[in-house]
């Protein structure tokens, strides 16, 4: 996932990522962790990359 955000140092991607699992540990129904926390890592990643590149970069 590092490669999608190369402006966001890489030790806060593996902990957004780490903290996305970690959200879902507790889940009945394992078999949609990978994709939802795929998704909740990527939502905060995007808003971590507009405020490190700028307003202007969208």
């Amino acid at each position: 996932m590092q490669a999608a955000y190369p402006l966001v140092d890489a030790a806060v991607v593996e902990a957004t990522v780490r903290a996305a699992y970690e959200d879902f540990r507790q889940a009945r129904v394992r078999a949609y962790i990978p994709i939802l926390a795929e998704r909740r890592s990527r939502r905060t990643l995007g808003a971590v990359r507009r405020t490190v590149s700028g307003p202007e970069s969208g």
